[in-house]
C-alpha cells in the first residue's frame, strides 16, 4: 500500500496533470457556449412542463398550453405536438434492418447476423410502443439537437480528454524512471520489477478519478445552463428523437426503455470502463517499450490503425474484419453518441459497445500480464 500511495502521489504532483485538466475544462466551457442559441427554447419547454406534463398524447398537454400566455414559443410547441406520434407503434424492425443493410451493402452470413440483431430488437420496439414512452415531448423538435449536444459533444469531449489523460498518465508512470535514468536503481530494490503492479494500480486510480472530475465539472455547468434536471425524466426513445444512418433518419432505437437519467448514467459508467481499457492498453505499450515517447508513438499508431481497419474492410467487403475493427476500443469510443442503440450499420450485435468494452478489458488484462511477464525476464542493461 505504501508503494501504491507513493506512485499515486507522484502522478498527482505532476504539473502536466493539472495543466491538462485546466485546459480541458476551459475547452469544455467553449463547447458549452456553442449550444447557447438553443437555450431559450430548452428553457421554455422545461418551464411549461409543470403545466403541460410530458406526454403529448395526454389531453392535459394541449389544455395546459391553452393556460399559458400567448407567445411565439407556445404556438411553435403547439404545432410540433399537434399530432402525437408513436414511431414504435407497428414498427417492423426487420424492415429497418434490411434498409440499413442495403446502405452498407453487407452480404452473406454477416447479413444474416445483422438481420438477427433487428429480430432481437422487435420485442423491445413492441414494449416501447405499448408503454407510450415515444409520446414524451422531451425537447420537442429540438430533442435530437439536445441529445447530440449533451452526449455527442459535451460528454464526448469530457470522455475524450479523460482517455487521452489516462494514456499519458499510464505511460508516464511506467516510463518516468527510464526518463530520469534511475530505472536500474529502482528495479534493483527489494520491490524490484513487482513495482509495475503498483504503477498500474496508481495509473488506473488516477485516471478514473480524473475522469470523474472532468465529468462532474463539465456536466454541472451544462445542467445549470440547459435545464438538464427538467429533462432527466424524459424517455430517450421519444418520437422526436432520431439517429442518422447516412442521410436516412431512423428512430432512436435503444435496447432498453431508457429515461435520460438512466441513459446518461449508463453512458458515464461505460465511459469509466473504457478509461480502464485505455489504461491497460497504454500499460502494454509502456511495458513493451521503456521509452515513453516510443510507447506513445506505438499507442498512437495502433489507435489510428484501429480507426482505419473498419473502413478498409468495409470497402473490401471483408465483413469479419469490419466487425472485429468495430469492436476495438477507439471505434467504440467514436460511437459514443449512439451507445445502447442498434447503431445502424456500426454494430452487428445487441449491446455491442458494452460487450466489446468488457471483452477489451479481458483481452488487455491478459496482454498486460504477458507484457509484465516479458518485462520480468528482460535484461534492463
Amino acid at each position: 500500500m505504501r508503494l501504491f500511495r507513493f506512485e499515486l502521489g507522484k502522478l498527482f504532483r505532476l504539473p502536466m496533470l493539472w495543466g491538462f485538466l485546466a485546459l480541458s475544462l476551459a475547452l469544455n466551457g467553449l463547447f458549452l457556449m456553442t449550444g447557447i442559441h438553443g437555450r431559450p427554447w430548452y428553457t421554455y419547454v422545461a418551464s411549461v412542463l409543470p403545466v403541460t406534463f410530458q406526454r403529448t398524447d395526454d389531453p392535459a398537454f394541449a389544455a395546459g398550453l391553452d393556460t399559458l400566455p400567448a407567445e411565439e414559443f407556445r404556438e411553435v410547441l403547439r404545432a410540433q405536438a399537434a399530432q402525437p406520434r408513436n414511431v414504435f407503434d407497428g414498427m417492423d424492425a426487420a424492415a429497418v434492418g434490411q434498409a440499413q443493410a442495403g446502405l452498407l451493402g453487407v452480404t452473406g452470413k454477416w447479413a444474416d447476423i445483422f438481420a438477427r440483431k433487428y429480430e432481437a430488437y422487435q420485442p423491445v420496439a413492441d414494449e416501447i410502443a405499448a408503454s407510450g414512452d415515444a409520446y414524451d415531448v422531451y425537447a420537442a423538435e429540438a430533442t435530437h439537437d439536445y441529445q447530440v449536444f449533451l452526449i455527442g459533444v459535451i460528454l464526448h469531449a469530457a470522455l475524450t480528454e479523460a482517455l487521452l489523460l489516462a494514456v499519458l498518465l499510464t505511460l508516464y508512470a511506467f516510463g518516468c524512471e527510464e526518463q530520469n535514468h534511475t530505472d536500474l536503481l529502482v528495479f534493483s530494490t527489494r520491490a524490484g520489477r513487482a513495482l509495475n503492479r503498483y504503477k498500474l494500480a496508481a495509473a488506473l486510480c488516477a485516471s478514473l478519478l480524473c475522469c470523474l472530475l472532468l465529468y462532474l465539472l463539465t456536466l454541472v455547468p451544462f445542467a445549470l445552463l440547459y435545464r438538464l434536471r427538467d429533462f432527466l425524466s424524459m424517455h430517450v426513445s421519444s418520437s422526436f428523437n432520431y439517429i442518422l444512418v447516412g442521410v436516412a433518419r431512423f428512430p432512436f432505437m435503444v435496447w432498453k426503455p431508457f429515461r435520460l437519467a438512466g441513459y446518461l448514467g449508463a453512458s458515464l459508467a461505460l465511459g469509466l470502463a473504457l478509461v480502464a481499457v485505455f489504461v491497460l492498453g497504454a500499460a502494454v505499450c509502456g511495458l513493451l517499450l521503456r521509452n515513453t515517447y516510443l510507447a506513445f508513438l506505438l499507442w498512437f499508431t495502433v489507435s489510428v490503425g484501429s480507426l482505419a481497419l473498419p473502413m478498409l474492410c468495409a470497402d473490401a467487403k471483408i465483413w469479419g474484419g469490419y466487425f472485429l475493427g468495430l469492436c476495438l476500443p477507439v471505434p467504440v469510443w467514436l460511437g459514443q453518441q449512439e451507445w445502447f442503440t442498434v447503431q445502424g450499420i456500426s454494430t452487428f450485435l445487441p449491446w455491442q459497445e458494452t460487450v466489446c468494452t468488457f471483452a477489451n478489458l479481458a483481452v488487455f488484462a491478459v496482454l498486460v500480464l504477458l507484457a509484465a511477464r516479458r518485462f520480468r525476464r528482460k535484461d534492463l542493461c
